[in-house]
């Protein structure tokens, strides 16, 4: 059995609730034991057949006959002592279940507790009430029928053991059912005792108690016609279906109704609260009395009206009542002329006010749970909002195919960049979702909607939430990839790296999984100065995204020759690779875990001496970025467009940007965001002239992300080139010679000019030499912004 901590630190059990009404389900808490614990059905078979005589003995053979009608195995008992041990071990204690002279029971104590128990008790304390104290016995029927799940037995339903127990709990259900109808009536509410007569009809149409209840309850509603018509329609079925006519007691009703002779009695204040009608006013009790004076068809549009709780359209409405949509069209006229529903434009609502809070408050839990059932069918039916069926099916009870819905409606969330509510709808699929495919799917959902808003330990925490859940395989490699380019983009490079290795291993001979895990490998080596491992997987990853027809493949490995270009320095190719990119009409979103393509060809502008051309691109990517409210793809424009306005000479606004990617970064914790914002910062108070603030930023930009060879090599040469305009040689020298060393190639452009404006400071012969070989190597590669600064060196 499951245990969970006490006030006092002590430890005490959780306790086993066992649910047979509607379907079978077993309990921990509010964690549902899957069916797969119990190793089959007879297993779950017997653990029923205990329940409904917990506290007493089962004898063996009783359950061998009940187990194996037909023909028993040959160790017949030894296969009940099997079962009990799987029961045992299931249910987590294996006190639960007692073994007894040649048979077994289910402790009767507080360690367990059985739905129906608890429904028959309610049922017993109602009738005990009733005739005594109307109200009381009122609120107990009320809470007998909240606890009333469903079918009884719902699995056993063509097994010879449930047949009487099916049926006492059927019969304990219809005497309830009339038992809370007398007690409505008795305390003055007839639109309540209505639902409820109508719905022991329904169960028993030929049941005379049911039927003249309905009759009570519409006379005591005033509604006489109603109540005449739905008594003659009951006498006619009875003489068609069982040659009978009504009781003397029914005709003499019949005669009160026809005489006006019923009259409603006043609600009492303690069962108004009882009821929930607690604020209704004259008005509300007459539409009360106008609902239940209605055709069972035009209740029942009324009552999915009051539930869709928004305009709809008659298909809708005819998909959940399984009628002809003239019938629907009919109904909903009816309701429009009595004022009850409203049509705009060929769509219908109920009329909001009184009329809704009387249909809503009006429908029972049983009856609503049905009712949202079929207008999730209906809603799928016709195409309808996946978020609007999940609610229904939620509502409704089935959490398995609510779950699957919320996933649907979360990620078509997410493809339409509305993160706020794939959160929203992913967290609330998970709140009826345990376990199993659908969840990892919920949790990947909600990681990335995390991870676009910036919530980045948030996100890391649902996708290690996902790995937990899923198996070896592609599946598992897939998030991997996810985890690792999240972790060297944000915090540690070195562990992104490893959970890339991690996710390729993972893939094993799938080529889309194996494909997906190496060219996320490929961007991460760029990162990491690895650039002919790079090389290699990107071609790996190119031949196995073509094999698998990965319908994004082509898009990544664009994204990937762009950024590799950018990287290696040669800014026309990667120019003309990341404008491609950003044509493109959809990006696939895993790309947008690195860099908006165009905010980096905007960069890559700069760096060509074009930083007003640069500075339109990254605006536009900015504006994007804003728009969905991804705050790390808005961090990145800002660093950009903070080195575009320094190189257009406008410090005091690159200052403004920079610092507010750098506020974002830290906020979210962005390890490479923030090298890179302190990077712009840097620029931008070396711009002005403020050496000391430069050196501080550049300083902090090389510390926030060290094992990053592309931050840290451009912070090194920009510590440099501070230094040297500070008159610090020696340290200095320290700085270019770590620039030079290490770094991916377009951050050893500026390691050479670092180098050159150290030997021109210190006089040496061949700083013009050094400055030519950094020109050429310049000019190459399209490092244009340079190519001034250079030139005078050379000839100085």
């Amino acid at each position: 059995m499951n245990t969970t901590p006490d006030g006092d630190g002590s430890v005490q059990a959780v306790p086993v609730r066992i649910q047979m009404l509607g379907r079978f389900a077993t309990r921990h808490g509010d964690v549902e034991l899957p069916a797969r614990e119990f190793g089959g059905r007879l297993a779950a078979r017997l653990l029923r057949m205990l329940a409904l005589r917990r506290g007493t003995l089962l004898s063996k053979d009783v359950i061998v006959e009940a187990l194996w009608p037909k023909q028993p195995p040959a160790d017949a008992p030894g296969n009940v002592e099997v079962l009990v041990s799987r029961i045992r071990r299931a249910l987590g204690d294996r006190a639960l279940v007692a073994t007894g002279p040649g048979g077994y029971s289910l402790v009767g104590d507080r360690r367990c507790s059985v739905d129906v128990e608890d429904f028959l008790s309610a049922a017993a304390s109602a009738h005990a009430s009733a005739g005594r104290d109307p109200g009381r016995a009122l609120a107990v029927f009320r809470r007998a029928l909240a606890l009333w799940g469903g079918e009884p037995l719902a699995e056993d339903a063509y097994e010879d053991w449930a047949q009487e127990h099916r049926r006492h709990l059927w019969r304990v259900h219809l005497e309830v059912l009339e038992g809370a109808a007398t007690a409505a009536l008795e305390t003055g509410d007839p639109v309540v005792a209505l639902e409820w007569a109508q719905q022991a009809c329904e169960q028993e149409p030929l049941r005379e108690a049911a039927a003249l209840l309905t009759v009570r309850a519409l006379a005591a509603a005033g509604d006489r016609a109603g109540a005449l018509s739905r008594f003659d329609g009951f006498a006619a079925r009875l003489s068609d279906e069982l040659g009978v006519e009504p009781s003397a007691e029914a005709l003499q009703l019949r005669r009160r109704v026809l005489c006006d002779q019923i009259r409603p009695r006043p609600a009492r204040r303690d069962t108004a609260v009882a009821l929930g009608t607690v604020g209704y006013s004259d008005s509300h009790f007459e539409v009360a009395a106008r609902i239940a004076g209605l055709p069972d068809r035009q209740r029942e549009t009324l009552a999915l009206l009051a539930l869709l709780a928004r305009h709809t359209t008659a298909n809708v409405l005819a998909s959940a009542a399984d009628a002809g949509q003239r019938e629907i069209l009919d109904a909903l006229d009816v309701l429009c002329r009595s004022g009850l529903a409203l049509r705009e434009h060929k769509t219908y609502v109920i009329t909001p006010g009184p009329v809704a809070r009387v249909v809503t408050r009006a429908i029972d839990p049983v009856r609503r749970a049905r009712l949202h059932l079929l207008l999730a069918d209906a809603l799928v039916a016709n195409a309808g909002d996946p978020a609007e069926v999940a609610a229904h099916l939620a509502a409704g009870g089935d959490r398995q195919a609510a779950a699957r819905a919320f996933a649907e409606a979360s990620e078509r969330q997410l493809d339409r960049l509305a993160d706020h509510e794939a959160l929203r709808l992913a967290h609330q699929g998970l709140t009826v979702c345990e376990r199993g495919e659908t969840r990892v799917s919920l949790l990947k959902i909600r990681g990335e909607a995390h991870r676009r808003l910036g919530e980045l330990d948030a996100a890391r925490t649902d996708l290690q939430g996902a790995l937990t859940q899923v198996a070896r395989g592609t599946e598992r490699s897939r998030i991997l990839a996810r985890l690792g380019i999240l972790e060297a983009r944000s915090r540690d490079a070195a562990r992104g790296d490893e959970l890339i290795s991690l996710a390729i291993a993972e893939a094993g001979r799938d080529p889309a999984a194996l494909g997906q895990s190496l060219a996320a490998g490929a961007i991460v080596d760029l990162t990491l100065e690895r650039q002919n491992r790079s090389r290699r997987r990107f071609k790996q990853a190119s031949l196995l995204l073509e094999q698998a027809a990965d319908p994004d493949g082509a898009a990544r490995l664009l994204y990937w020759r762009g950024m590799a270009q950018l990287i290696a320095g040669r800014l026309p190719e990667a120019i003309t690779e990341l404008g491609d990119l950003a044509g493109l009409p959809v990006t696939p979103e895993e790309l947008l875990r690195w860099w908006d393509p165009q905010a980096a060809r905007g960069h890559a502008l700069v760096f060509a001496a074009r930083p007003a051309d640069g500075l339109t691109e990254i605006d536009q990517a900015l504006s994007r970025a804003r728009a969905v409210g991804h705050p790390v793809l808005r961090c990145g424009c800002l660093w950009h467009r903070s080195e575009a306005l320094s190189a257009l000479d406008r410090p005091d606004e690159a200052s403004e940007n920079a610092q507010a990617a750098v506020e974002i970064a830290e906020r979210i914790g962005h390890a490479e965001w923030s090298a890179a914002a302190l990077r712009g910062l840097g620029i931008a108070r070396q711009t002005a002239g403020d050496l000391a603030g430069a050196e501080s930023a550049f300083e902090r930009s090389r510390s926030a992300a060290p094992d990053n060879a592309l931050f840290a090599t451009w912070a090194s040469a920009r510590l440099g080139l501070i230094r040297i305009g500070q008159g610090r040689l020696a340290e200095a020298d320290e700085m270019t010679a770590s620039a030079l060393e290490h770094g991916a190639p377009l951050a050893r452009h500026e390691a050479r000019w670092a180098r050159v404006e150290l030997a021109h400071a210190r006089g040496e012969a061949g700083a013009p030499g050094m400055a030519e070989d950094a020109l050429t190597a310049a000019r190459a590669s399209g490092y244009l912004a340079l190519v001034p600064r250079l030139a005078e060196l050379a000839t100085a």
